[in-house]
């Protein structure tokens, strides 16, 4: 190992002398060969400033962006099969073999690429933040085993990591080391890091890109679910006194997460003070930092001290590319929707309202604010202004047209619904406005429901959808039922559920049975029965198969909880795990990974499971037939022209980073699979998500296809794959509205949306896609793609 750094030169103080004999063994912190820039003969000097834009796309962690499958690695990458990639000496194409590795994932991938880390060449910063792709969880299930243990082979891969993260010297290979370590780290990483972060700011040479580093690593790290303590909270407040943005708002992103991740994250007699910290960012930085901030009030349980008169205010602050100033005011009134005083606002500031001057997307925060005050059990102060907003609501929209008669009338059912919900009575004539999409009057009668408090009255209304012959609206419902402790009539609908033979409402059904046996019930028999048919299906090819993968994770989670539970006997045990043990020919990684997690409370039988194992591989992806295979006349800079009710926007796919996914749209387009399907999803400040022929979450085109994670940024106009779990991707795709960097290493990035993105903030639920053209120019290489690691303009 070359030593890239001396922490006895002043890199980052006494906590890196304990962090290098933790990693290291070293018994002191004795200055290594002196670093700056110093690179072994296969280094990549100059990775140039963190964070820079590469081939016209967002920035990747690194820099350079991880390049995509190319010959024999998508053929790799598709069979999920390590042994068929050998790390090349050092070269430029090395970075793209260590992200093909990363994305397969196995043991004995993460065994191969191991030697990058620990051997005599210093990695560079794309080789390291390639390792942030890897997932740890899946080593023992996703091909062929290592000799090694998974969990030795991932607690090496976290150690190395540690040691290039600790002598690091520039922002560069810090901005790579704790993206790696915030995806395939774990409890120690998440202690190391606030460590770090609590004594940087008093060691020389901390510069602010390794507190933004650290802090981005625990976010992530807090998101996964590791514990965070108040030391967590208050080494990211301590870094709100840095004089950086982007430190800044990876600190409020940091308490954001850490604090919705665990209950002793702050202190409840500490929580006033923190916010006090925290809210004078909110307004008068920059618009990120400003959201930031607004969504750490949200977690904190803290409202901002905002006037009525300027809840829906414009954010009037310096302004920001990657964060639109209506996603600001939208985070500022869910903050508002955390308290009692907060909500009155709403409702004041709603009261105060006019309808005539409100147009999308400045409206997406009173479309929050409506549904933050739908409660019945609460704020009875709030029912009276809502009505009479809805009243003035519903008059504008009589008396407008085109799209802003949709708009209206959107708003004009959302208020309905909440004002139904507080009266108990159904008043729902503005959702049967024929400006709204088909269905939306049924929908709404349901949300009405979901919106009362737990009742006799709100648990029969339930059931009775949860058997309507629409699937979608039966799920819908299903869903609401998660609260109640379920009666033998309640139980009987699940069961019936199951029988329909609808992939989307046995998903909804095995999840709302997995929340119940979390809670302590004991599931009824047939209830078991169908969880073990769903984890054992019969239809016997990956077409018949793909729709139903959602289903099966759900029913393995239910079976884990089952498994898990005291109430279960030791025959019922046993039974159970000898059932999902024998499944050892799962062709999906995912699916393999669900039935391993749900084995854990049997060790034996979940060890038989993963030594049975046998190669994952393309008949996984079978039932694409051909539409993940890049075609000869797919352009360079390929793009779609999206055509929707609200206006066009543009996307520009990039086959140098997800060419079977990139593949995999374009031919759906060109299909026209996509033309007239919903946007199903819509979170304000978050995304907009379609390319469901379902239209409720649970529909695809038939087969799934292989995810390419890599290290590219989630900036605002991003565009993603949706997923159940690794490799779920199909159809569904979804538009950041701002910056999403959860997201990243976790979902396949395709493109971003370089035309256009005011259209995609005015997109309502239910707008259609009226027509998506597959369009673009030939020639010229392909997008992102890293100099010396060139792909062919078919990406094949």
């Amino acid at each position: 190992m070359i030593v890239r750094a001396s922490i006895a030169a002043g890199r980052c103080g006494p906590f890196g002398c304990l962090v290098r004999m933790l990693v290291l063994g070293a018994s002191a912190c004795g200055a290594g060969p002196a670093a700056d820039g110093a690179q072994g003969t296969g280094g990549t000097p100059g990775d140039g400033p963190a964070r820079t834009s590469v081939g016209g796309m967002p920035p990747a962690r690194g820099v350079a962006v991880l390049p995509g499958a190319n010959g024999e690695r998508e053929a790799a990458e598709r069979s999920r099969d390590a042994s068929r990639l050998a790390l090349p000496d050092p070269s430029p194409g090395r970075v793209a073999v260590l992200a093909s590795l990363a994305r397969i994932s196995s043991a004995a991938a993460a065994e191969a690429a191991l030697g990058a880390l620990d051997g005599p060449v210093v990695p560079s910063a794309p080789e390291l933040a390639a390792f942030g792709v890897f997932d740890p969880e899946a080593f023992d299930v996703a091909g062929s085993a290592a000799e090694r243990p998974s969990q030795t082979i991932a607690a090496d891969m976290e150690r190395a990591l540690w040691t290039h993260h600790v002598l690091a010297a520039d922002a560069t290979h810090w901005d790579a080391t704790g993206f790696a370590l915030g995806r395939v780290g774990g409890q120690r990483s998440a202690d190391l890091l606030v460590r770090d972060l609590a004594e940087a700011p008093g060691g020389p040479g901390c510069e602010a890109a390794r507190v933004r580093a650290d802090l981005d690593a625990v976010t992530v790290l807090c998101r996964q679910g590791y514990v965070a303590g108040p030391e967590t909270v208050d080494a990211a407040v301590q870094a709100l006194d840095a004089n950086e943005p982007a430190v800044q708002r990876a600190a409020l992103l940091a308490v954001d997460r850490c604090v919705r991740a665990s209950a002793d994250a702050v202190e409840t007699d500490r929580a006033a003070a923190v916010a006090a910290r925290i809210e004078r960012f909110a307004e008068g930085t920059s618009a990120s930092v400003a959201f930031a901030a607004y969504g750490a009030l949200e977690a904190l349980s803290q409202s901002p001290k905002v006037a009525a008169a300027d809840v829906f205010a414009p954010y009037e602050g310096p302004p920001d590319p990657q964060v639109p100033a209506w996603a600001v005011t939208v985070a500022r009134v869910r903050a508002l929707a955390t308290t009692g005083p907060g909500r009155r606002s709403l409702a004041q500031a709603l009261e105060a309202t006019d309808p005539a001057g409100l147009g999308f997307p400045a409206a997406h925060a009173v479309v929050v604010a409506l549904e933050a005050l739908r409660r019945p059990d609460r704020d009875e102060d709030a029912v009276a202004p809502v009505e009479a907003f809805a009243g003035r609501v519903a008059e504008a929209a009589r008396g407008a047209s085109g799209r802003a008669r949709r708009e209206l009338a959107h708003l004009a059912c959302v208020a309905a619904v909440t004002v139904s919900a507080r009266r108990g009575v159904e008043r729902l004539d503005a959702c049967a406005d024929p400006a709204l999409p088909q269905g939306t009057l049924a929908r709404a009668r349901i949300d009405r429901v979901l919106a009362a408090p737990p009742s006799k009255a709100r648990t029969q209304a339930l059931v009775e959808a949860a058997g309507d012959p629409d699937g979608s609206l039966a799920a819908r419902a299903l869903a609401g039922l998660a609260e109640i402790r379920p009666t033998k009539d309640v139980s009987a609908r699940v069961a019936a559920a199951f029988e329909r033979d609808d992939p989307g409402l046995s998903a909804a059904a095995a999840a709302l049975v997995g929340r119940w046996i979390a809670g302590g019930w004991k599931p009824t028999p047939p209830v078991t029965a169908a969880l073990l048919d769903l984890a054992d299906p019969v239809r016997g090819s990956p077409v018949a198969e793909a729709p139903w993968i959602e289903a099966r994770l759900s029913a393995a989670d239910a079976l884990g909880a089952w498994l898990a539970s005291p109430g279960i006997s030791s025959a019922e045990r046993d039974r159970i795990a000898a059932r999902l043990s024998a499944r050892t020919f799962e062709p999906h990684v995912t699916v393999r990974l669900s039935f391993a997690r749900a084995l854990e409370p049997v060790p034996d039988a979940r060890a038989r499971f993963v030594a049975g194992l046998r190669p994952a591989g393309d008949q996984a992806f079978a039932a694409a037939d051909g539409r993940i295979d890049p075609p000869a006349d797919l352009p360079a800079r390929p793009r779609l022209e999206i055509g929707t009710d609200a206006g066009t926007f543009e996307v520009e796919l990039s086959p140098a980073v997800a060419p079977m996914n990139v593949a995999n749209l374009w031919n759906l387009a060109r299909e026209g699979f996509f033309d007239g399907l919903a946007f199903h999803r819509v979170v304000p400040g978050f995304v907009v998500q379609g390319g469901d022929p379902r239209g409720d979450g649970y529909g695809g085109p038939g087969y799934v296809v292989p995810c390419e994670w890599s290290n590219v940024v989630y900036a605002r106009g991003s565009v993603g794959m949706a997923l159940a779990g690794k490799d779920t991707g199909g159809s569904q795709f979804f538009v950041t509205h701002v910056p999403t960097p959860h997201l990243e290493g976790r979902y396949t990035w395709v493109g971003r949306v370089t035309r256009g993105l005011e259209v995609v903030d005015r997109i309502l639920p239910g707008d259609r896609m009226r027509t998506v053209r597959a369009v673009g120019e030939r020639g010229g290489g392909a997008p992102g793609a890293p100099p010396g690691d060139a792909i062919e303009p078919s990406g094949g």
